[in-house]
């Protein structure tokens, strides 16, 4: 494979857009099946969407991240689907993000070559249903037995589960300073001892299939230890989860673009002119479009310029809140012009809502964070002055 320059990045989104508008936009029962459209994602795969981000070495072609912000803009755009952009992301971060960073030679070479196929697929198993994802009260463990580790808990959750070959498993594996250690494993779902104990149904972001699984006395070698043992939480699920964060804007943006397009069409169709509210509307809603596909790339180059999230996480924490504001404005455009909140309408509004509810679930204590450490850097400033 080949690393992707930054001139060809216009091409690769045409290609895509090509390839969304013939064979995901065509089909419009995607907002209310529950099956997984599996011959959609061998399509998928063979228009090599999945080599992306995965080390050249391994069948992949390298990205970069304001890239894949583009392409799953695009995805959505001309495939009028969020869901399976979602599931799309997620094999993404455990090939290319986890495997390709944190596996071992072998691991990658038994992993990566198929995943870019898209001969496999992979859960990211973090959360849990009591305790969502918050570290602090996760339950599942891992205890070394010789040459193995014996995992115990349940999952929640689990994007891709239903139809993932093997799981990223996050479990407790030790304590210090009185917080909880955490290590990652891969584990086969072939594991006798895990059991995919229950298809979870959600009302929005279909197609993405999401379920729950259960682990008793699971025994997995230590070959299939992810990373280093007790640093999974900062090292590589944090991380993760920013990257998620910062990918989903992506579709995020996609599905305004395509609300946006339904809203145009249903407006021509009155054969009136709007009102001038409603015209000041549209264009506030495409000004904050434009703005926030710029936050967008910038928080994902900032993100991969850094390493982390810490250079782009303000990026992040103000494009979800315009992003609800731009939806807010959406709604009262759809109320006051008489357009009607029904049918691919309703559902990529639903989609586009709920994953904003979703990302901003922590972003008031992040919001805490920030202001701590602005605390803490004012007194140490006045401290020096003094």
């Amino acid at each position: 494979m080949y690393a992707l320059n930054k001139k060809d990045v216009p091409s690769l989104m045409e290609k895509v857009a090509v390839f969304a508008g013939k064979e995901i936009a065509t089909r419009h029962d995607l907002h209310t099946i529950d099956d997984f459209p599996r011959d959609i994602w061998r399509k998928m795969a063979h228009e090599g969407l999945f080599r992306l981000g995965i080390p050249v070495k391994y069948g992949g072609i390298k990205i970069a991240y304001g890239a894949l912000v583009l392409v799953g803009e695009t995805l959505v755009k001309h495939g009028h689907n969020m869901g399976l952009a979602l599931s799309w992301i997620i094999h993404l971060l455990a090939s290319g993000f986890m495997i390709g960073k944190f596996g071992t030679p072998p691991q990658r070479a038994e992993y990566l070559p198929k995943m870019a196929e898209g001969g496999i697929t992979a859960s990211i198993a973090f959360s849990e249903l009591k305790s969502g994802a918050d570290p602090r009260h996760l339950g599942t463990t891992a205890h070394r037995e010789g040459d193995h580790f014996i995992l115990n808990g349940e999952k929640a959750y689990l994007t891709n589960g239903p139809l993932a070959d093997f799981f990223v498993v996050y479990a407790v594996t030790g304590a210090a300073e009185g917080k909880k250690q955490f290590t990652a494993f891969l584990v086969s779902r072939e594991n006798r001892n895990l059991a995919v104990t229950e298809m979870m149904k959600l009302d929005f972001l279909r197609p993405s299939p999401h379920c729950m699984i259960r682990l008793e006395n699971c025994r997995v070698p230590i070959s299939a230890m992810l990373g280093r043992e007790g640093t999974a939480l900062g090292e590589m699920a944090r991380p993760c989860r920013a990257l998620e964060d910062a990918l989903l804007n992506g579709p995020i943006l996609g599905g305004i673009c395509r609300q946006m397009e339904i809203m145009l069409h249903a407006l021509r169709k009155q054969g009136v002119t709007p009102a001038d509210d409603v015209m000041r509307g549209l264009g506030e809603m495409e000004t904050w479009r434009q703005t926030l596909r710029w936050m967008a790339c910038e928080a994902a180059k900032r993100m991969e310029k850094s390493g982390g999230k810490s250079e782009s996480e303000t990026l992040l924490l103000s494009f979800r809140t315009m992003a609800a504001d731009c939806q807010s404005l959406a709604e009262q455009i759809i109320e006051r012009s008489g357009i009607g909140m029904e049918g691919e309408l309703a559902a990529m509004t639903k989609d586009i809502r709920r994953t904003l509810e979703l990302l901003r679930g922590a972003d008031p204590s992040r919001q805490k964070k920030i202001g701590e450490k602005i605390i803490v850097r004012k007194e140490s400033n006045e401290h020096i002055k003094r």
